[in-house]
């Protein structure tokens, strides 16, 4: 049975196209190396990767592409996963389950642990091609810095993909992945318009959820810091994604302990 949920996974049967994708973004972004002090730092290569977008160069559009890359097929994937569960399951849920609250929490739990998978398969491709193509850690702290850029990317994108699935119990499912990523894109260039003319509104941006995890905007960033947010930083996205979290999480189950099937 465990087997079968496992093939029926949609992150499983994704496998190859998850690390074709891995592949090409990581050697998309290794050109960033080049023009850097360490072009053997692994630790560069993922910051590269999956936490640096030029706030000067989304105007030209494919370095926003490239960046959203990962983000889109994730959605693709499971953007619809809790909408599809109510569907297949809706009538056993609602009549022979006592509590609605345990079954969407146990959804909201597989949700993010298939964010958790997609990225971990990401990671471990760009790492793997890393290291073959030369890139090596030089200190503790490289791999300190590569656990946390993992668990941001996952965590934040978790965030935008609960978002679309609580949305769709709430609305239709094409509006809300319309809207979230209009939204999301939307942000992305109003962040670069800021950056190219207007540096003294860029504080509103850190309340976007599509700029939480581009880490060169962060204030604290030591690695590499394109226009510093002031008041960005590890402290106040943690305490931001704990927050939006939670708040769609208990949406979420309120309206599940409401809502009739008929």
């Amino acid at each position: 049975m465990y087997w079968k949920h496992m093939k029926a996974n949609r992150i499983i049967q994704n496998v190859i196209p998850i690390i074709l994708l891995g592949l090409f973004i990581t050697w998309y972004h290794t050109e960033h190396l080049y023009f850097s002090d360490n072009p053997s730092s692994l630790r560069l290569m993922i910051f590269y990767t999956y936490h640096d977008l030029d706030m000067l160069s989304i105007k030209y559009i494919h370095p926003l592409l490239f960046w959203l890359l990962p983000l889109f097929f994730l959605l693709y994937l499971v953007g619809d996963y809790l909408d599809r569960h109510l569907s297949i399951s809706a009538i056993y849920t609602f009549t022979r389950t006592s509590n609605r609250g345990h079954w969407i929490f146990k959804r909201i739990l597989t949700l993010f642990l298939n964010v958790t998978l997609y990225y971990f398969i990401l990671f471990s491709t760009s790492i793997i091609y890393g290291i073959l193509g030369g890139k090596v850690i030089r200190a503790k702290e490289d791999l300190v810095f590569i656990g946390l850029a993992f668990a941001l990317k996952v965590v934040v994108s978790f965030l935008i993909v609960l978002a679309i699935n609580g949305g769709s119990i709430f609305f239709p499912i094409t509006s809300v992945y319309v809207s979230i990523l209009l939204f999301h894109v939307f942000s992305l260039i109003l962040t670069g318009f800021f950056g190219e003319y207007s540096r003294e509104a860029l504080g509103i941006v850190k309340y976007f959820p599509a700029t939480l995890d581009v880490m060169n905007w962060y204030d604290s960033m030591t690695i590499a810091n394109d226009l510093p947010i002031d008041g960005m930083n590890i402290i106040f996205v943690s305490l931001y994604l704990v927050i939006s979290i939670g708040i769609i999480t208990a949406l979420i189950l309120r309206k599940i302990k409401r809502m009739d099937i008929l």
